[in-house]
């Protein structure tokens, strides 16, 4: 279809499609950008800067939007530093003098930074005033429930979570309670071993024969490589035979392993074990019994 150049009249041809979606029509880019021009010009206003006093263009749009007109930024910091109204003498001053609510010193705030009517003039004051004010039941993420220990029936503080049928306020209450309780002794224990702990040790268990076991093992436990600077320890029998005192079937273990060797808990006697020989390897046997003696390479049976 047939149009005329909007810049310089003269006749193009374009198809429909770009009549109907263009406003303007031009015969080439010359025209365009030459016309672009024009429109820009028509949109400015010439203003003098306020502050330098130079001559510039500005858009209509930004004249009539503000009060005050400006060539650069730098105009602008300089104008507004010396002519607008700071602190009490500004429009927009907004503040309230009260005192921290911890040393008492007068400060000036904002009604934006005052919060539940509590204020303070640093932030050392009010870490202060927290560690002194808000703890326990006065902290706003306080969820414990109050309960009564069940073997001395005093009142404790406990997080809903933490709460089961039988609640104790120390280890004493409940070793206490454990003791004396008549579902968890004797036979009733889910550990009952047949009463071996009763039977008394057989003759030659002496701390003689300790020293020399504490001697050989170097003072440290076979497993875990533990030292008797850090926890106790004991001399444990490998096959659980309080009679049998031959120095090769006993074995220095802290507490700590001597109760897993007990509880036969052989996943976490495996994750402790640092070293492995005949000795540990036959504990290991009489613990698991899936654990095949003739599979230690250095054994010969």
């Amino acid at each position: 279809m047939k149009t005329k150049c909007d810049l310089c009249g003269k006749i193009v041809e374009k198809t429909k499609t770009k009549l109907t979606r263009n406003k303007h029509n031009f015969c080439n880019k010359k025209c365009q950008l030459q016309w672009n021009e024009l429109e820009k010009t028509k949109c400015r206003i010439a203003v003098i800067c306020e502050q330098c006093g130079r001559a510039f263009s500005s858009l209509k749009i930004y004249y009539n939007r503000n009060n005050h007109h400006f060539c650069s930024k730098e105009c602008y910091r300089k104008w507004y530093k010396y002519n607008t109204k700071k602190g009490e003498n500004s429009p927009n001053y907004n503040t309230i003098t009260t005192e921290c609510d911890f040393c008492g010193k007068v400060v000036k705030k904002r009604p934006s930074e005052i919060r539940n009517n509590v204020t303070f003039c640093s932030p050392n004051c009010w870490y202060r005033y927290v560690r002194k004010n808000i703890h326990g039941e006065n902290h706003f993420g306080w969820k414990q429930e109050k309960v009564a220990c069940t073997n001395c029936d005093r009142i404790i503080s406990r997080k809903p979570s933490a709460i089961a049928d039988n609640v104790f306020c120390s280890r004493n209450c409940y070793d206490t309670w454990r003791t004396n309780n008549p579902l968890l002794c004797g036979e009733n224990n889910p550990m009952w071993n047949g009463g071996v702990s009763f039977l008394p040790y057989g003759e030659g268990f002496s701390e003689e024969l300790k020293q020399k076991v504490r001697e050989r093992d170097n003072y440290h436990c076979r497993i875990c490589d533990a030292s008797e600077d850090d926890t106790r320890f004991n001399c444990h029998h490998i096959d659980f035979s309080k009679t049998n005192h031959f120095i090769d079937n006993l074995i220095y273990l802290c507490v700590s392993c001597h109760g897993l060797v007990h509880a036969k808990n052989i996943e976490k006697l495996t994750q402790k074990m640092l070293q492995i020989d005949y000795q540990i390897y036959l504990v290991l046997c009489l613990v698991d019994k899936t654990t095949s003696l003739s599979s230690f390479p250095e054994v010969q049976i």
